[in-house]
């Protein structure tokens, strides 16, 4: 998936992984202290379930929020994420903007063209949605899924560093793209 370390090739990580799940955290722990007091003592077993499935999903995205990197070369900028990539050259960098992710906003590089690709598994997932289209279809319900496509068109620098443009980020890219500093898109 990933290229073997060049000399010019710039890895960075996301920046404190925890302070973007603590927001989802949040609304777990809300969500459960609303359903005890909601739900009947003799129902409340399943106020563990929906705890356990709320953790199962935490743990998840903590484990995609680590894995997640931002790789910077002479000539590309790579974003991996958990199932795909955002590939882009240089020149195909428009400028940056603010786009949310889940429940956080977040500075990202808009480009000119998507550069998505997904990872060989994210693939198969994709070529089963379009049987599952054909089966809604025979059954009179329309099913799409774009999902993944939203994120064809950026890459979150703003994941990888605090004030990613006056940082250590910013400087490299700016070197490589002076536009995705100073042209901000809506």
């Amino acid at each position: 998936m990933s290229p073997p370390p060049t000399p010019d090739l710039r890895v960075f990580h996301v920046v404190e992984p925890w302070r973007y799940l603590t927001r989802a955290a949040s609304v777990c722990g809300l969500t459960l202290v609303i359903l005890f007091a909601a739900v009947p003592l003799r129902d409340r077993g399943v106020i563990v379930l929906v705890a356990m499935m709320m953790l199962l999903g935490l743990a998840l995205s903590a484990a995609g929020m680590v894995s997640m990197r931002l790789e910077i070369s002479e000539h590309t900028i790579v974003y991996y994420s958990v199932g795909y990539c955002v590939r882009s050259t240089w020149d195909n960098v428009l400028g940056y903007a603010s786009r949310t992710m889940g429940i956080q906003s977040v500075e990202v590089l808009i480009l000119r063209e998507p550069g998505l690709e997904p990872s060989r598994w994210m693939q198969i997932g994709y070529r089963l949605l379009s049987v599952a289209a054909v089966v809604g279809l025979v059954a009179g319900r329309r099913f799409t899924f774009r999902a993944l496509d939203r994120y064809a068109n950026f890459i979150p620098v703003g994941l990888f560093a605090d004030d990613w443009q006056a940082s250590q980020l910013g400087r490299l890219i700016g070197g490589f793209a002076p536009q995705a500093l100073t042209h901000q898109v809506d």
